[in-house]
Formats: structure tokens, sequence, C-alpha cells
């Protein structure tokens, strides 16, 4: 994450250019309000008036603790980058399951059944690896309950929807071809497929 400091105020203020805002090194997580010097100058005089009478400003001992405090900014939040990674790598594989699941025409509760046996499968191939435990903990964040599944598959089936409501808004052509299945029940459902061409001869 690209960062800048201030000409003397660098010391205890980062600027993350991407979104245009400073953060305090001393507070870690407290962001003044704007960018411009001002504010800055405005909390540091408020939060840290003692700061320079410790460290000079310009001195190689104030530099050497600037860099020391933003080292640590940076690993708070590659932290936290990396747990949010994990939450929606976990989330997308549970998704994929629901869909695995939902095409192979099973029961949302067997997402149970599918995890205990990937659960094993992963204990046994893993277990003496170096980010074995890595792994294994990974798959545990996995969601596959009864009710998380169906969660999934209906959110799916909305985004499903409004895909095709748009496409079909936006295509020049279509056709609809009906038929029926009984599918895993016994009562018989009505298919419809919808054949879109669109301005530049594309299909869907």
């Amino acid at each position: 994450m690209p960062t800048q400091l201030f000409p003397t105020l660098l010391v205890c203020v980062e600027l993350t250019t991407s979104v245009i805002r400073s953060r305090c090194l001393l507070h870690r997580f407290k962001t003044v309000a704007t960018a411009k010097r001002h504010d800055v100058e405005r909390h540091f005089s408020s939060c840290h008036n003692t700061f320079n009478a410790s460290y000079s400003p310009g001195s190689s001992l104030e530099v050497e603790e600037a860099c020391e405090l933003k080292a640590a900014l940076g690993k708070q939040q590659s932290f936290f980058t990396r747990s949010m990674k994990k939450s929606q790598a976990a989330m997308e594989a549970s998704f994929r399951a629901a869909y695995f699941l939902t095409k192979s025409k099973k029961t949302f509760s067997e997402g149970d059944v599918l995890k205990g046996a990937m659960t094993v499968i992963t204990n046994a191939l893993f277990k003496d690896e170096k980010n074995g435990p890595e792994v294994i903990a990974a798959l545990s964040d996995v969601q596959f309950g009864a009710s998380t599944i169906a969660g999934r598959v209906s959110t799916m089936s909305e985004d499903l929807t409004v895909q095709l409501d748009r496409d079909l808004s936006t295509c020049r052509w279509f056709s609809i071809q009906c038929d029926e299945t009984v599918d895993t029940i016994s009562t018989v459902q009505l298919i419809m497929f919808v054949q879109m061409v669109f301005d530049d001869i594309s299909t869907n």
C-alpha cells in the first residue's frame, strides 16, 4: 500500500494515497479527519505534544522511530489482510460446495457428510506435511451446514435471476424452449431454457 510522510510530521502520520487519508502511526488505528496539513498538525500537537521532546525533529533517532512505527503498522495491516483473504476464500469454497451439491442433486444436509469426508481425507494426506495444520484449519473454517448451504443456493438463485433479467432487457433476440422434469421428487416441474442473441452477435 503506497504511503508517504509529511515533511516534519510524517514521523507519526501515514498518508494512504489510494484513499487519500492520513493515519497516525502512534495511534496505529486512528485516522486523522483529512489529509490536510493543518489537520495533521492539530492532531500531532494535541495528542503527541511530547514526541518532539523525546525525538528531536530531523534527527536520525526520529527517522528510526518513524520507520519502526511504520513497520509495526504494516504488520498489523498485513495480519488483517490475510485474515480477510482467508475468510473470503472460505466463503467462496462454501458457495462452490453448495453449487456442487445442487448440481449433483444432493440434499442440503449432505453438506455435513461432505465436510466430514473431506476432513478425514485432509487429515490423512496432510497430517505430516509442513503446512498440514494450516490446510486442516482452513477446511474447518468452511461452512457446510444445511442452513448455510440452503442460504448459499438461495443467494445464487437470486443472482441468476438478476442476471437473466438484465440480459433479457439488453438482448436483441431470444428464444424459449420448455420441458418437464421430475428431478428428485415425484411432482412434475416446468423447465424453461432461454437462448439470447445480443447486438454483437454473441449468445448466452
